[in-house]
């Protein structure tokens, strides 16, 4: 598992395992009116979940994930 986070678009994402361009085929968006931010959910052509992208991610997601998180 790696974390990056973009900080110029605040957003956060996990991956779940080493991906490349095209890996992901369908993207389902977690509908939570308690979440700071929104939640995608990157499934591969075998459906699959191969990321988590949190928009938003900056206030979303616990400080010690940013702080393990590379940096864009």
């Amino acid at each position: 598992m790696r974390v990056t986070y973009d900080s110029q678009v605040k957003t956060v994402y996990i991956h779940l395992r080493d991906q490349q361009p095209g890996d992901s085929e369908h993207q389902c968006v977690v509908e939570c009116d308690k979440a700071k931010g929104q939640i995608v959910l990157d499934i591969d052509k075998h459906g699959r979940l191969i990321g988590i992208e949190v928009l938003g991610g900056g206030r979303a997601v616990p400080q010690e994930l940013l702080d393990i998180a590379d940096r864009r």
